[in-house]
């Protein structure tokens, strides 16, 4: 009921915040949104919140302190809003104020201050409420560079809470029943609620896979809450591969994940997706089919001669090639039928000179048997 009452509080001073200062804005739940409001960027420093006092009683006053931390900052701004709890009071009056003059439950910096070494820091007091009871303070920074440019900034927010005069905890919703709350449901309170656990960090209280203690897996869910998509993998571009050959199908299937992943590999370069031995790099074979899916059927295979029927007899030309190039002494050979017409050709010539001699060699015998008559 504490909360209920708060809020409506909230409502209601944010309402006139807005009539009286119109750089701030009302949320919902009756939190200013001044920083989001005019620095837009997605760059949030980091946000933490110290008090003076392990344990606050009753109307102690305490300072809080806040710090940002951003890598690339120049400058950051601050700014929290009690939810209408106690009052603030300044420490720094030059480099901080109250949001609204009239007001002392939101304080903001005066101007934005220089980030060192990567921080900055704003320190307030906060005299705590007369009563004992949960308060929960809204705390926003902004992490700013130096181009003037307000929409360019990033502004962080964080809820902390300071228990006062007993002992809180914040209390969950645990939607999905995965035994870890979700964080935007908390609530800081001095009394148990039954209906809400003590467990917070789920970063989506509608899935029971997806919580702190789960183990990070590859699918593009931030499954164990810690603000990084399947970190320890590296996501890929994968194609269906039904034949498990580890190469995707030219037109198969796709879906961003990480190998090894069952029917699936990093490629799309298998021509034939059905058969494991057609794949890029796969041995040519003489099969009339592409293997090596480079666009060519048995490119690598060496060429068939066709063999002669049995029986037959070989060509005149194999018979006497052999002994062509015993014949030539040594001259160029032009092929196996070119030797031997050139054989047969030096053979005929050795017959007409033998056939000349012989003829010769009649006729002067004819001659002295006809001179012997005479």
């Amino acid at each position: 009921m504490k909360r209920a009452r708060w809020s409506v509080v909230g409502i209601t001073a944010g309402l006139l915040l807005v009539s009286v200062a119109p750089h701030a804005v009302a949320k919902r739940t009756g939190m200013n949104l001044a920083c989001h409001n005019c620095h837009e960027g997605r760059d949030a420093p980091q946000i933490s919140v110290a008090l003076s006092a392990a344990r606050v009683e009753p109307g102690q006053p305490v300072t809080i302190t806040v710090t940002a931390k951003h890598a690339r900052a120049k400058v950051g701004g601050v700014l929290i809003d009690s939810n209408d709890l106690g009052a603030f009071e300044l420490i720094d009056p030059v480099g901080t104020r109250l949001f609204d003059a009239t007001k002392t439950t939101q304080v903001t910096h005066a101007m934005p201050q220089a980030y060192l070494n990567g921080q900055v820091q704003f320190s307030f007091r906060w005299i705590a409420p007369a009563t004992v009871g949960a308060a929960q303070l809204d705390v926003w920074s902004n992490a700013g560079n130096d181009n003037l440019k307000p929409e360019d900034d990033s502004a962080g927010e964080l809820l902390t809470g300071v228990a006062v005069g007993c002992d809180a905890a914040w209390y969950y919703i645990d939607f999905d029943k995965d035994g870890a709350g979700a964080e935007r449901e908390r609530v800081f309170s001095c009394t148990p609620m039954p209906d809400r656990i003590t467990k917070g960090g789920d970063c989506n209280d509608q899935n029971p896979l997806v919580n702190p203690a789960v183990v990070e897996v590859c699918n593009s869910i931030d499954d164990d809450c810690d603000g990084m998509v399947d970190d320890g993998f590296q996501p890929m571009l994968l194609v269906e591969d039904m034949d498990d050959d580890g190469f995707g199908a030219r037109s198969g299937m796709s879906m961003i994940g990480c190998p090894p992943l069952a029917h699936y590999a990093p490629s799309f370069d298998d021509c034939n997706d059905r058969d494991a031995t057609v794949h890029p790099g796969a041995a040519e074979v003489v099969n009339g089919r592409d293997d090596n899916c480079n666009g060519q059927s048995d490119e690598a295979a060496p060429p068939v001669t066709p063999s002669a029927p049995v029986g037959s007899a070989p060509p005149a030309e194999a018979a006497c090639a052999f002994a062509a190039p015993a014949r030539l002494h040594g001259l160029p050979s032009f092929g196996s039928a070119l030797a031997l017409s050139w054989l047969s050709a030096r053979r005929a010539s050795k017959r007409r000179r033998r056939l000349v001699h012989d003829h010769a060699a009649a006729f002067q015998h004819g001659a002295v048997d006809r001179h012997g008559d005479d």
